[in-house]
């Protein structure tokens, strides 16, 4: 179904979609219409405000940056865990005290560079917390991953020269995998791994400046805020994140990046959970 049709659907059909469902043996507690539908409803929004960030140029190159740093800095976590000494706390600690001296040098106000390191923490936080878990590894490990991202990138730089609007550009280019690579598959010198983060620090950080001020941006991090909260209650309520997946599954959700957040989010309030993540970044 197309994803502009999902949220009228939701809210014309609300009332029956989960009143008339019968609680299965995987659901507990009862669904009931006052629990899920502040997450569906929350879940939508977010879906689409992140679908309009990932398709935005701005969005699509800073997310490009991001991905890669993700990928160098799982592959750098792996071989500095490899070190007698070393934890993730102290990998973490020294990166982001490189990283705010590298941007301090390239002029960013103080004000900027708090916002910054803060956004950083988390992302560290959450990237480590997925690797450790299992949820993803590290780019320079899959074999399967380059030759997929290599026909991306192809796709997207054939449709460069179109407008944005273009829905075959918005297909070709839409994720940031399309828009960035590591360079070299055998990069695993934690040295070489740290110097090319090094580089793409001021990049990242002068597209997270960039979209700071864009009113969609600032609806998608008030989106996933909202839709976070609705998590947090419910499972403050026992419901698990296989559940919840359940639900939003149940209601036609299929943003990827809503999926992505219910596991990390579940995994971060409840380090005990042994379910099987969907991750589909």
């Amino acid at each position: 179904m197309n994803k502009k049709y999902v949220l009228p659907l939701l809210l014309t059909f609300s009332t029956t979609l989960f009143a008339n469902q019968k609680p299965t043996e995987s659901i507990q507690p009862e669904i009931t219409d006052e629990s899920p539908m502040p997450l569906v409803s929350a879940a939508v929004r977010y879906g689409m405000m992140a679908d309009a960030y990932l398709s935005s140029p701005s969005g699509m190159v800073t997310e490009g940056y991001r991905f890669q740093l993700r990928s160098l800095y799982l592959s750098y976590l792996k071989e500095m865990l490899a070190e007698p000494g070393n934890t993730v706390e102290k990998i973490n600690d020294a990166l982001l005290s490189d990283w705010m001296m590298r941007l301090g040098r390239e002029g960013i106000g103080p004000e900027t560079l708090v916002s910054i390191k803060e956004g950083m923490q988390d992302k560290l936080s959450e990237w480590s917390q997925k690797s450790l878990s299992g949820q993803i590894t590290p780019f320079l490990e899959s074999t399967e991953i380059m030759p997929k991202l290599e026909q991306q990138i192809r796709a997207c730089k054939k449709m460069t020269p179109q407008p944005s609007s273009d829905p075959a550009k918005r297909r070709s280019c839409h994720q940031a995998e399309s828009l960035t690579r590591v360079e070299s598959s055998t990069m695993i010198d934690p040295n070489l791994l740290k110097n090319a983060m090094l580089k793409l620090i001021p990049s990242y950080a002068q597209g997270l400046i960039d979209v700071s001020s864009r009113p969609y941006y600032r609806a998608f991090l008030t989106s996933r805020e909202d839709f976070e909260e609705s998590l947090s209650a419910l499972l403050g309520q026992g419901y698990t994140a296989r559940q919840l997946a359940e639900i939003l599954e149940f209601a036609g959700v299929d943003y990827p990046e809503v999926f992505d957040s219910l596991y990390y989010h579940a995994l971060r309030n409840d380090k005990s959970i042994h379910e099987s993540a969907i991750t589909q970044k």
